[in-house]
């Protein structure tokens, strides 16, 4: 049975997986047994419910060697309080299973810190006397009413938990198996605003410690492992990532795996800096960048709640994760250029009014294009007097309409999508500049407004279709 089981790590689906894990939950181990052997072509012949708890926790250990993460998650936990049909679930997962640092960017109520607690879970219940997990906050109160009751729900609600007795100190905020000492197990930490460097990394690394007549020794070798979650990362400081460098130094073999979840507020805080892309944050990667390798070596996985089940269909399909009247009203608050509908609703750093937003020089002309226009277009003016200082006085003229998308320099034909659903194009208003016209400076302001209506006339732009300056001749 048990050579069955790690043999078909990845043989079943996870609609399959819902039935055992269904039958587990009612008790009836022997039959969730026996559906797996069915599953996999083998005759279903277990009539002991211990024979069947055996050969189920092996193969929930088969999926996990196999980084079958999600089949093993779905074998655990079912609705309300795990969805493993969520695109996000097997982002983080298929993510964490392979990268040893990876950064959960993401915006609210999208699992981008209760999935990676269900992740190390698994691990931890995959080798429970030798798997350390450190649960990193920025202060004890998130931890105590956060962090850690999700931590108490998931193990209460996991279908097969360990074997041996767990052990559980609230007021220490530790559990773990109650004869293999505090060194392994859950534990929370706190690291304060106020921390330069915090020290308290100190001794976080594999040891090799296993002994050989250790069950785990073949799969894993005398190395013991560690899990690092660092919740509401946008909040830890500098200090702390700078004394994560002596834990990395251990990253290898998958031994240790260090992850971070956080809102992306603001492009200077120190976990922002080290998901930012090669070539820096641009806004055309707002639509295009969502699992990616940062410059400084940390693999972003970014939720966007724009492609959230619950949002794209309109609908409450998955409770607990975003719903699409939260995603509207924070659009609703402050609009899609607003820092928190992309901060909290797209799950990207906000860009305007920052030092990294500078457009590159080659990024305008990488953007050039014609717009798509739907029907007619009205044919616009803006002018700049500068009756002042050094600059020119110049007129822009264009044309506002409908578009459906715009055409770049090779040909290729871009449409615009419903930011509410991503999925659906829909067209926009769209403004075309075609030309700048230089004037000559003047501070006779009748003449310079008799220039202005002459070639607003010759190029049928009407009065109220020229913007100008309130403070100028506009008065």
């Amino acid at each position: 049975m048990v050579s069955v089981a790690k043999t078909f790590g990845t043989a079943l689906e996870v609609a399959q997986i819902k039935l055992v894990h269904d039958e587990i939950v009612a008790g009836h181990k022997a039959t969730a047994a026996n559906m797996v052997k069915y599953a996999m072509g083998h005759d279903p012949d277990i009539t002991l419910e211990a024979e069947g708890d055996l050969l189920l926790r092996d193969f929930f250990n088969a999926m996990v060697d196999a980084n079958n993460y999600v089949g093993a998650a779905a074998l655990c936990w079912g609705p309300p309080l795990f969805h493993p049909e969520l695109n996000s679930v097997r982002e983080i997962f298929d993510t964490a299973a392979v990268q040893p640092l990876m950064l959960s960017m993401g915006a609210s109520s999208m699992g981008k810190t209760y999935n990676l607690v269900i992740f190390c879970y698994m691990d931890w219940l995959r080798d429970p006397e030798w798997t350390s997990v450190k649960l990193m906050s920025q202060s004890d109160k998130h931890l105590t009413d956060n962090v850690w009751p999700h931590l108490m729900q998931i193990h209460e609600s996991c279908a097969l938990k360990p074997l041996n007795k767990v052990k559980d100190l609230p007021s220490d905020l530790w559990m773990g198996i109650a004869d293999s000492g505090k060194s392994y197990g859950f534990a929370g930490m706190a690291f304060k605003q106020s921390q330069l460097s915090s020290g308290a990394w100190k001794g976080f690394k594999p040891q090799p410690k296993r002994p050989i007549t250790d069950k785990g020794y073949a799969v894993f070798g005398p190395m013991t492992k560690l899990r690092v979650l660092m919740d509401e990362a946008q909040q830890i400081p500098e200090g702390v990532w700078q004394d994560l460098n002596s834990v990395k130094a251990s990253v290898g073999e998958g031994r240790v795996k260090i992850f971070a979840a956080f809102n992306p507020e603001d492009v200077s805080q120190p976990v922002v800096r080290r998901a930012e892309p090669v070539g820096g944050w641009h806004s055309d990667h707002q639509e295009t960048l969502y699992s990616y390798e940062s410059a400084q070596g940390w693999w972003v996985v970014r939720l966007d709640a724009a492609k959230c089940e619950n949002v794209v269909q309109r609908k409450e399909i998955y409770p607990g994760v975003m719903r699409y009247e939260a995603f509207l009203d924070t659009l609703k608050g402050g609009g899609d250029a607003s820092p928190r509908y992309w901060t909290f609703a797209r799950g990207f750093p906000p860009l305007q009014d920052s030092a990294n937003t500078i457009i590159p020089p080659d990024w305008a002309s990488t953007q050039r294009g014609e717009a798509l226009y739907d029907g007619e277009v009205t044919n616009v003016a803006s002018v700049d007097l500068a009756y002042q200082g050094a600059d020119k006085c110049v007129i822009a003229v264009g044309r506002w309409g409908i578009a459906h998308g715009w055409r770049d320099q090779k040909g290729v034909t871009h449409n615009f999508v419903n930011r509410l659903s991503p999925s659906l194009n829909q067209s926009r208003h769209v403004l075309t500049i075609d030309q700048f016209f230089a004037m000559p400076k003047s501070l006779d302001v009748m003449g310079v407004t008799q220039e202005i209506m002459g070639k607003c006339k010759m190029l049928r732009i009407q009065p109220e279709w020229v913007a100008m300056d309130s403070t100028g001749n506009a008065m």
